[in-house]
């Protein structure tokens, strides 16, 4: 019974996420306009490049959810300004930013493999 709760509390979030995170709703937008003219431009895909590309969209999905969390976690502990949770932030959201690069790398080699 404890594990259900959990599990609605994690789906809880996520709908939170949903409807109130701007980062979370625009990566979930900016993936549906990328993914879904690559499908359709390079298909069939792979296995491996289906596995890839779903691995990086979903990399970039949790560091995003992990960004917001802490990032507001920061700013209702320490709402003054400070230079170090700045830096931490933005250490934060330099994950999601790194994701993207690992998500850009897997369609630019899905694209490439196409060309050449």
């Amino acid at each position: 019974m404890k594990y259900v709760k959990k599990f609605k509390n994690a789906l809880a979030g996520i709908y939170h996420a949903l409807r109130c995170d701007k980062g979370f709703q625009f990566d979930l937008w900016f993936g549906l306009f990328t993914i879904s003219p690559l499908v359709y431009f390079c298909f069939p895909l792979s296995i491996l490049e289906t596995s890839f590309l779903t691995l990086s969209y979903t990399i970039i999905l949790i560091t995003e959810l992990q960004n917001s969390a802490f990032e507001t976690a920061l700013d209702r502990l320490h709402p003054d300004q400070n230079y170090m949770i700045g830096h931490s932030k933005d250490m934060a959201s330099s994950s999601v930013l790194l994701a993207g690069f690992f998500y850009g790398l897997v369609v630019l080699s899905i694209i490439l493999t196409r060309i050449i």
